[in-house]
């Protein structure tokens, strides 16, 4: 909906300002009686005031109805409106008045048109009198808004186009007088909207676009005695309604607008020099203040307001300017120029402000160019006042067809609306006229031409530029073969093209007349006041300390140089969201109109104090220290250049701070948390705050060291470049430091944090935190000389030029964080919560803190503490990726040596809890601490202890010096040959992996409860592949000795000694025991029934049965009475056994000696190899796993095994409750008799068997 136009000058007589449906357009936004009714005829629709043309029959109609009809000589008619597509057949008619055929003939008719070339045209018949006025092709295009003006009196007609959308203007006019236009009770002399009326209820070229308003007045409002503009004077002027200084007399809410578009009381003020004062008062004012220190007050509207300036990019005119040929200087003598004199040489005149160089650029023979004062055409040419000299003019006479010549005008200053005609142009007359503005540019001209001339366009600029004789021969001043040229401007050249097409041809050019342009220069900076008030305000406060305040509405607010206030904030701003009700606040409403706030400030330059209120702003601070607070809602906010302040207040607002050391606060104050600023989930999983999405800001630092704020909500902050200061405030948010030596609070929330390169320093706080501060360009300080000895190579890398400048400190506080860094030497501390920690390269500094942590430690001699909870520690790389830089220092697996043996010397305390550590490559010290640990020291020389807890360590590659501490350890030496050092401490250990130089010391607990295990088993093939070893305990102490191992040809390789070991295991013995047959002795695990044995009874015997029981090494700890009984060579006497023999620890031993007679009266009994272990040589030992082999005869027997008599399997309950229910079985069918009670007894040992303490009195 547009304002409604009628002030002092005009009066509506039609007024459809606000078009609407059914009967309510009754003088549509005016009072009814003023001006002709308009009703809804045929299939349109409204929208927002708009007209809404189908393309297909829809018009609004308007006829005489109950208001006076009209009959206008003078008047103007206004319309805008918007094309929906593009035409591609027939015009479409925006306006029409009256009936016309097809071919537009009828006397009395008048329409405004879009044609399908893009122009817009009016044509405006009256009793045999028409114009036709037009733009350029190409000048809409689809949706572009088109504001027409057409004005008519008894000097002609008058147009106006502006297409709004582009930002283009065309003029046209012609001399044509007579015409009228009306309005009768005869229904053939209606208006119709949207459509023509070709006779009478038919009807075509219906509009398919949108029109906005319609109006016919009653005056020519383009040609009035005022300018429109309220002008001040030189001195302190109070400009306001009752302010009469106007030279035009223009005044202040005067209803003397002059654009038939504005309202009336729309005012344009110019107030000049001095301090004045401006009241603008009512209507869409535009205000400039000029010079000085000016107070504007726009009051009610829409208003533009300018403190410094003479309205902006607006240029003025001293006058009225024209170029006269007959000032032209005589060629011939002193007097003044003749008729027919030569002009081709050219001259000069100065008409005022500017000298016109007129010269003749190209001709051919025989052409003439001389003055003329023969009567021209002059009707319409635009003088300013008065009318044009009709006997001044150029000549330009061509004779033979093709031949041309060409003209040109040259302003020393710019021109603008330049008027002339160009007269005769008839026989084979061609005539070609172009402007340029001061940079060469192209320019628009505008022709109108007499019925007789044919009007083209040939260059590159919109509009025709050449006109054209149909043929024919008239006078000098017939209008037929006349051409009206207007050039808006501003211009610095003129040229025309004469050429012959034809016959003989000779033209006619008038006197020249034109404005010149004087820029208006800005205004004195002056230190103005201004307050737009309520409505939409464009306020421009211009250089100086300006005071500007928008007020309610969508202001636009630009402060120019200078220390600029400004506030655009409303009084009752409320959020777009809403405040919902906390902690017993009374609840905000959200904002009803959302829209009707939003703000666009540009502080310029200088230190600028910039405040918005409610609703999405955008804020420019421009260059300067400035202070900018966003108020509430989501606000844009570009500091600009220098050190700014920013408040982005409630919202969620995008700001950056430009270039300098700003301090940035996406929400309110950053001391002082708000009644909002609440965690959107608590420690319990609770949501918390009523609305986690109104404050979610947008932040970035841009360049220079910068303190940043985000607060509430989850924001996104990069500080940019530069030493920056970020606090991420609660909730989840991203922030990223990038360059520089950054300060990084992540706060409340499970955050993301990329703190880039720099020294940079980061907080996690409270939440899941991910902090990566490696960089984006990590070098290892030491470098890396190349390597061969892997598949690929590892190439060679350079040190780091500057390992001093990426030492990050990392405190990833409460929660279960995962904490990257990469270059140079980092402190990092992972804090309460399961973290995971990856150190990167260099010689970081570690603690993972509470709880359960992983820690990768990475390339570089890096110190770890694990701290408490059961922790993953790995002094290098994760195991899970290839860690090609784990190569042994000495080259002991076959590669070439590591080329630096230093880059990977870590020192690891696991702390308190079961932790998992790896020491991995190079020298590493490694503690367990407290807790049961497991520790693999990798490769290369380490020192491991294990700390308090039952310990498991792994030495691996390398001469480690391992201790187990308290506990009860198991600790593996690796199995190489690097003369590993091991020590188990207090308690009970076991040592493996023992190796050839090792030296093992079981330690000993004060009161000697604790029982070392020495476990070889695997030991001789690890050190020998199928070689063998020998244990030698130390006479007189029997938990020392030496470890011999031997090749396979039973060649010593080497030792290793042990103490304080109170058990040692061995493996199964190869070949097993052997068993005396017949034909010599086989081992056991070969024997097969049927096979015959020698006994100590009964002869020879076969076998009836064979049994195995295997057991594991699972097995084998849940049951320690399980374990065998080693009978060392000789142990029973007489060199028996005649090798080391290995049994089932109830196994029983033909013993028989004095002893055995004196205390059994038996001279041979049996003795279970258990109750044996007190005579020396005879232990039980521990073994990985064991297999026992039974074989029975027919009775029990007495059976040479390894030379010493042992007895053969004997079927009592207990023997046969050791059998699987398979063997079991087996012997109850060859033996039915022993599946009960009386059977067994029956099958009686081949001895008396002792009891253990009958046993006892045998070993002391």
């Amino acid at each position: 909906m547009a304002d409604n136009f009628d002030n002092t000058t005009s009066a509506n007589v039609i007024g459809l300002w606000d078009f609407r449906g059914g009967f309510e357009n009754n003088d549509t936004g005016l009072g009814d009686g003023i001006a002709q009714d308009g009703l809804e005829a045929s299939g349109g629709t409204f929208a927002g005031g708009w007209f809404l043309g189908n393309g297909d029959q829809s018009r609004f109609d308007v006829d005489d109805g109950d208001d006076a009809a009209f009959d206008l000589e003078t008047g103007t008619i206004v319309t805008q409106f918007r094309q929906n597509e593009p035409l591609t057949g027939d015009d479409q008619t925006v306006v029409s008045r009256g009936l016309t055929g097809d071919d537009g003939s009828d006397p009395n008719y008048f329409e405004v048109r879009v044609t399908a070339e893009g122009a817009v045209e009016v044509y405006h018949a009256d009793s045999g009198e028409t114009a036709l006025l037009t733009t350029p092709d190409d000048f809409l295009g689809p949706d572009d808004i088109i504001k027409l003006t057409y004005s008519w009196n008894s000097g002609g007609v008058q147009m106006v186009v502006e297409n709004t959308t582009q930002g283009t203007s065309a003029t046209d006019g012609a001399d044509t007088v007579g015409l009228s236009l009306d309005i009768t009770d005869d229904s053939e002399q209606s208006f119709a909207i949207g459509i023509r009326e070709t006779t009478e209820d038919n009807y075509a070229q219906s509009f398919d676009g949108s029109i906005d308003y319609v109006a016919v007045l009653d005056d020519d409002v383009l040609n009035s005695g005022l300018d429109g503009v309220v002008e001040g004077t030189a001195g302190d002027d109070l400009i306001d309604t009752d302010y009469l200084g106007d030279p035009e007399g223009d005044r202040i809410d005067n209803g003397d607008a002059i654009n038939p578009a504005d309202g009336p009381d729309d005012d344009l003020v110019n107030a000049g020099a001095g301090d004045d004062t401006v009241i603008a008062g009512a209507g869409d004012d535009t205000v400039h203040g000029g010079g000085g220190n000016d107070s504007i007050d726009g009051g009610e509207g829409d208003d533009v307001l300018s403190g410094d300036t003479n309205a902006p990019g607006v240029t003025t005119s001293p006058g009225r300017e024209v170029f006269e040929w007959d000032l032209a200087p005589d060629p011939n003598d002193a007097d003044p120029i003749d008729n027919d004199d030569p002009l081709d040489g050219g001259f000069s005149q100065n008409t005022g402000s500017v000298t016109v160089d007129f010269s003749v650029t190209q001709q051919d023979a025989g052409i003439e160019t001389f003055f003329t004062d023969e009567l021209e055409n002059v009707t319409n040419i635009d003088t300013g006042g008065g009318d044009a000299d009709e006997r001044s003019g150029l000549g330009s006479l061509v004779r033979t067809d093709g031949d041309s010549i060409g003209y040109r005008l040259d302003f020393s200053g710019p021109v603008e609306d330049v008027s002339f005609r160009i007269n005769d142009i008839d026989g084979g007359g061609v005539v070609q006229v172009t402007a340029f503005d001061a940079d060469g540019n192209p320019s628009v001209v505008n022709l109108s031409g007499g019925p007789l001339l044919t009007l083209d366009d040939t260059d590159a600029v919109a509009g025709n530029d050449t006109a054209i004789s149909q043929g024919g021969f008239a006078d000098t001043s017939n209008p037929d073969y006349s051409l009206l040229v207007t050039i808006p401007g501003p211009i610095s050249r003129i040229e025309i093209d004469h050429a012959q097409d034809g016959a003989t041809t000779g033209v006619r050019v008038t006197d020249v007349y034109f404005d010149p342009v004087v820029v208006v220069p800005p205004s004195d900076a002056g230190n103005d006041t201004i307050d737009g008030g309520d409505g939409n305000d464009i306020i421009d406060g211009g250089d100086g300390d300006d005071s500007l305040v928008g007020g309610d509405g969508n202001d636009s607010v630009s402060g120019d140089d200078g220390d600029d206030v400004i506030d655009t904030s409303s009084a009752a701003g409320t959020p777009d969201r809403g405040i919902p009700s906390v902690g017993g606040a009374v609840a905000v409403p959200a904002d009803a109109d959302p829209e009707d706030d939003r703000d666009t400030v540009d502080g310029g330059e200088g230190n600028d104090s910039i405040t918005t209120g409610d609703d999405a702003d955008l804020i420019t601070g421009g260059t300067g220290n400035d202070t900018i607070d966003g108020g509430i809602d989501d606000d844009t906010i570009d500091g600009g250049e220098d050190d700014d302040s920013i408040i982005g207040g409630e919202g969620a607002d995008l700001i950056e701070g430009g270039a300098g050391n700003d301090t940035i606060s996406g929400g309110g104050d950053p001391t002082a948390a708000g009644p909002l600023d609440l965690v959107d989930v608590d420690e319990d999983g609770n949501a918390v705050d009523p609305d986690p999405e109104n404050n979610r800001d947008t932040i970035d630092g841009g360049e220079g060291d910068d303190v940043i704020y985000g607060l509430d909500d989850a924001d996104s902050i990069d500080g940019g470049a530069g030493n920056d200061y970020i606090d991420g405030g609660i909730d989840n948010d991203t922030l990223s430091g990038e360059d520089g030596d950054d300060t990084i609070i992540a706060g409340q929330g499970d955050d993301v944090v990329e703190a880039g390169d720099g020294n940079d320093s980061v907080t996690g706080d409270d939440g899941d935190d991910l902090i990566d501060t490696s960089g984006s360009r990590p070098l290892v300080d030491r470098g890396f000389a190349g390597y061969t000895g892997t598949t690929p190579n590892i190439p060679a890398a350079p040190a780091d030029t500057d390992p001093e400048n990426d030492r990050d400190t990392v405190e990833g506080g409460a929660g279960n964080d995962t904490i990257t860094t990469g270059d140079d030497a980092d402190l990092i501390s992972g804090g309460a919560g399961r973290d995971s920690i990856d150190g990167g390269i260099d010689d970081d500094t570690i603690d993972g803190g509470t709880d359960a942590d992983v820690i990768i430690g990475g390339e570089g001699s890096d110190s770890i503490l694990g701290g408490t909870g059961a922790d993953t520690i790995y002094g290098g790389l994760d195991p899970a990726f290839p860690d090609a830089l784990n190569i042994t220092d000495d080259g002991s697996d076959g590669r070439p040596v590591d080329p630096d043996p230093t880059n990977g010397m870590d020192t690891i305390l696991g702390g308190e809890g079961d932790d998992v550590i790896f020491g991995q490559d190079d020298d590493d010290s490694i503690d367990g601490g407290t807790g049961n640990d497991s520790i693999d020291a990798g490769i290369d020389d380490d020192t491991v202890t294990g700390g308090e807890g039952n310990d498991t360590i792994l030495g691996g590659q390398g001469a480690d010096s391992l201790a187990g501490g308290d506990g009860e350890d198991a600790i593996d030496l690796g199995g190489d040959a690097q003369a590993d050092s091991a020590s188990g401490g207090l308690d009970s250990d076991r040592f493996t992996g023992v190796g050839v130089g090792d030296t093992i010391v079981g330690g000993e607990n004060p009161d000697d409860s604790d029982i070392d295990v020495l476990d070889l088993t695997g030991a001789a093939e690890a050190a020998n592949p199928g070689g063998s070893l020998t244990v030698d305990f130390t006479p007189g102490d029997p938990e020392s000795g030496t470890v011999t191992f031997l090749d396979a040809d039973g060649m010593e390789t080497g030792t290793a000694t042990f103490s304080e070991i109170e058990n040692v295991v061995l493996p199964c013995f190869t070949p097993g025991t052997l068993i005396a047959t017949p034909q010599g002795e086989r081992k056991v695990e070969e024997l097969q029934v049927g096979d015959r044995i020698i006994t100590r009874d009964n002869g020879i015997q076969q076998i009836r049965w064979v049994g195995h029981r295997s057991l594991a090494h699972e097995e084998m700890d849940g049951s320690p009475k399980l374990q065998p009984v080693l009978i060392r060579q000789g142990a029973l006497g007489n060199g028996l056994p005649e090798r080391d023999m290995l049994v089932s620890p109830n196994h029983r031993v033909l013993v028989a000696n004095d002893k055995t007679a004196l205390y059994f009266e038996d001279r041979e009994v049996l003795v279970a190899a258990k109750h044996l272990t007190g005579l020396k040589g005879v232990d039980v030992v521990e073994t990985a796993g064991i297999t026992y082999i039974h074989f029975m005869f027919d009775q029990h027997e007495v059976v040479l095994s390894d030379g010493a008599w042992t007895e053969s399997f004997q079927p009592g309950d207990q023997t046969l409750r050791g059998l699987d229910a398979d063997q079991r079985n087996e012997i109850f069918a060859l033996f039915p008799e022993l599946k009960d009670q009386e059977g067994r007894k029956g099958y009686v040992s081949a001895r008396r068997s002792l009891k253990k303490h009958e046993a006892r009195l045998l070993v002391h």
